[in-house]
């Protein structure tokens, strides 16, 4: 018998992660494991059917599947002969009984469902991608209706990209990963001010270097010009203007040009450093607002995306209800996990399944026979069962 615990073996892909995957869900029902006691999760319907069908065709035709037949014979200590006896049985125990082969969406969905109403979403929600052009609509509707239109035209002007679906764009994409997105209180500081010092010293450093008698080339990297075109000057890319051919000498003999232009750079640092500050904390008030947007348009019209489904069901566990005792109801069902296609869960979700995980390295369940026994996962390179 090889079911142990702590093994790790490596399956690249198209080298055996379904048929690893397989053997192991069936060596568990012959080991006497209730099929509702399982939860073996993939990324699309089309894997999930494909890998229920899977298991339901190794169960009747076990016999004539060699490879499998001797892979769960060496997992669970039962010789062949003795599998065959059992085979009627253990087909006919999972056909009549739940089985949890499913989506991890779908296993969020059913953890969001059980107790939606704590978010104000009807848990007869359906689950289905929302037309982009609604969530536009209703975003730019939220920003109107908040007299921040111009707001948003002053970030794509920041940002120097005017188009609104780019902007759209980057909402969704934090919409993804909200609950990483670092609590930050960004300030405000007036960037007028400071340009305008900034400017000054420009033209002092400008005077200066006309005055030794510099070269037309080192003179105008410091005519007047827009400040964002003149943070940009590789010449400030020098810890010192005596490392340019172009001011070195003259530097030597006036050591306050080099003086001026660290001044200079000093102060471009410190623009650049308000002007990021000016940006997020535009993008993040925005932000606040494309996600009341969404959260209006899955409430009113009882859709949620897949976007939506895992940020719903993070707020829920999060910030709504003990996430400690919804967790403690699916410890009690499920006591062995399987993941296929690890690779494409998002860290989002990863953190979503994480005090499960942690529920398995603590070694300390609710009961001997109310917990989790086994996370068994597999990705495109390697395959990795952790169980006790």
């Amino acid at each position: 018998m090889t079911f142990q615990p702590y093994q790790a073996y490596s399956a690249s892909a198209g080298s055996g992660k379904t048929f690893a995957l397989s053997v192991r869900y069936i060596s568990l029902l012959f080991m006497g494991v209730e099929p509702s006691t399982i939860l073996a999760a993939t990324f699309t319907n089309k894997a999930a059917s494909e890998m229920k069908q899977r298991v339901i065709s190794l169960l009747i035709h076990l016999e004539e599947k060699e490879a499998e037949l001797l892979a769960i014979s060496k997992q669970t200590g039962f010789s062949k002969e003795e599998l065959l006896l059992k085979q009627p049985e253990v087909l006919e125990l999972f056909l009549s009984s739940s089985n949890f082969i499913v989506t991890l969406d779908s296993f969020f969905t059913s953890i969001l469902r059980s107790a939606s109403l704590y978010i104000d979403i009807e848990p007869d929600f359906v689950t289905k991608e929302i037309d982009v052009k609604v969530k536009e609509e209703n975003f730019l509707e939220e920003v109107q209706s908040n007299s921040l239109l111009h707001q948003l035209v002053k970030l794509a002007m920041n940002i120097e990209d005017k188009r609104f679906l780019k902007m759209f764009e980057l909402m969704q994409n934090f919409y993804k990963i909200d609950p990483l997105l670092p609590n930050v209180d960004y300030s405000l500081q007036n960037i007028d001010k400071l340009e305008a010092e900034i400017d000054k010293k420009r033209e002092e450093l400008h005077q200066l270097i006309i005055e030794v008698g510099a070269s037309k080339t080192a003179i105008k990297n410091f005519e007047p010009i827009a400040i964002k075109v003149l943070f940009k000057k590789s010449v400030f890319e020098k810890e010192s203007l005596l490392e340019h051919r172009n001011y070195k000498k003259y530097v030597l003999a006036t050591p306050r040009i080099d003086e001026e232009f660290l001044a200079l750079k000093a102060l471009l640092k410190e623009w650049a450093n308000v002007k990021e500050q000016v940006i997020l904390y535009n993008l993040f008030q925005l932000f606040d607002y494309y996600k009341n947007a969404t959260i209006g348009t899955a409430r009113q019209l009882g859709v949620l995306s897949f976007d939506d489904l895992s940020y719903f069901t993070y707020r829920l566990l999060h910030e709504s209800i003990n996430k400690d005792f919804l967790y403690f109801k699916i410890d009690s069902r499920f006591r062995h996990i399987l993941l296929d296609e690890f690779q494409d869960t998002s860290t989002l979700q990863f953190l979503l399944l994480k005090p499960l995980i942690d529920e398995i390295f603590s070694g300390i369940g609710q009961s001997e026979f109310k917990r989790i026994q086994e996370l068994f996962l597999c990705w495109g390179y390697q395959a990795v069962t952790l169980s006790f």
